[in-house]
């Protein structure tokens, strides 16, 4: 039976691998059409494929949405997987219900799970209210618990007041936790100054609590943002205070979309290569590599196979901590939390078999018989997330000390049978 797991295990991956890469990642909303039916008070509309069959668009969690109205107002937001039956939006609730204040303007959004009972979305609220200026304008967003009163969301955030230019766009806003004090967003910053062009954000500057230009984590000052003639995002590009090109997150100086694919670039806008970002973008590649080198890591002995787990350490740490900002100091300690969000979310998804295909040549490079070297690998993605929480070097979770040693043990056990056999 212990034979026959790891085997079992790692088919498995391979062909969640495969339908990831050929069939899952082919359904996110924008390969997808839609369908609106209107009847009674009510209005329908389903994601469907090209053979016009309802499907689940992955990127939003569900297939179909149905809003209730009255009197042309819409009151309460539901969601429906392929087979007609409720399920969570990518925000972590079942049903969102509205209610308008005296002026009929939209008031309170409160979030309900399929039970209809109180939920808090994923960005760490159970309501948020509308403030209007003059000319009947958003111009504050207040964040609520479940009894009405201001709370904080996931950044420590309550209240946003903003300031619209002409068109009634935010032109500035700044936050505040649930005391009224100043309070910094997921970036470090208090605000934010926009700028449009065609109805789109064409540059967003970051604002300390003095309302100046203010560094992020990642050391840029402004985003500046290029769209197609239809409105599609295409690149984003990094300044610092002076209006100077710098770098972002992974030290690039800008971002390129394509076919679904971010690209990233150097000072004079053209493609960077870089592996990590390469292999997250192309999980074909993420299969046919991890095969590879595992099978390599069984043929490979002695000093050679000690040279090959240098090296991979080294590639660990490279897709992992290389390359990386710090400052950014985020965490999340809840177990699973990926794994029950692994088939309705591809970015997880991705990231899941990543993490398990990162660890599983090294697992099988460490085999050794009667020995306890299948900890090692565990140490080390331990390790990896205690240098991430404390430098801000990607998010510190326990799933991925999961996927890691999940990948390793698979490793580690394909080895044993490779040289059992």
């Amino acid at each position: 039976m212990k034979k026959i797991i790891p085997v079992v295990l790692i088919t498995g991956l391979i062909i969640i691998t495969f339908l990831n890469v050929f069939v899952l990642n082919k359904s996110v909303s924008s390969d997808l059409d839609t369908v609106v039916t209107e009847y009674d008070n009510k209005k329908r509309t389903d994601y469907v494929d090209a053979d016009g069959k309802i499907t689940v668009a992955t990127d939003k969690h569900y297939a179909t949405v149905i809003k209730t109205y009255d009197d042309d107002k819409m009151i309460e937001e539901e969601y429906f997987d392929d087979k007609g039956r409720k399920v969570s939006s990518a925000s972590g609730f079942h049903c969102r219900k509205r209610s308008y204040n005296e002026n009929g303007k939209a008031d309170t959004d409160t979030y309900y799970d399929s039970k209809g009972k109180q939920v808090k979305t994923t960005a760490g609220y159970y309501a948020y209210s509308r403030g209007y200026n003059a000319k009947g304008k958003v111009n504050e967003i207040t964040y609520r618990d479940m009894s009405g009163n201001p709370m904080n969301n996931k950044y420590g955030i309550a209240f946003i007041l903003r300031e619209l230019n002409k068109k009634g766009k935010v032109k500035r806003e700044f936050y505040f936790d649930k005391n009224g004090k100043p309070a910094t967003s997921n970036l470090g910053q208090y605000g934010v100054y926009n700028k449009y062009k065609n109805g789109k954000v064409s540059s967003r500057t970051y604002l300390d609590e003095e309302g100046n230009p203010m560094e992020t984590y990642y050391g840029y000052v402004t985003v500046k943002y290029t769209y197609s003639d239809e409105g599609v995002l295409l690149e984003t590009k990094y300044f610092d205070a002076d209006d100077k090109p710098v770098t972002g997150k992974y030290k690039e100086y800008g971002d390129r979309y394509e076919d679904g694919h971010k690209i990233y670039l150097d000072k004079e806008g053209k493609p960077i290569f870089r592996l990590d970002n390469y292999l997250n973008e192309h999980p074909g590649v993420v299969l046919v590599t991890g095969i590879c080198i595992m099978m390599i890591a069984f043929m490979t002995k002695g000093s050679k196979r000690w040279l090959m787990i240098a090296l991979y350490m080294a590639f660990i740490a490279y897709m992992t901590l290389w390359g990386r900002e710090t400052g950014d100091t985020r965490s999340r300690f809840e177990l699973f939390w990926s794994y029950r969000q692994f088939f309705i979310d591809p970015n997880l998804r991705k990231s899941v078999i990543n993490n398990i295909w990162l660890f599983i040549p090294f697992g099988a490079m460490l085999y050794k018989q009667n020995s306890k070297r299948y900890m090692i690998p565990v140490l080390v993605s331990v390790v990896i997330e205690t240098v991430q929480y404390f430098t801000g070097l990607g998010l510190c979770e326990l799933d991925d000390i999961f996927s890691n040693s999940l990948g390793s043990m698979i490793g580690y056990s394909l080895a044993g049978l490779f040289h059992f056999f």
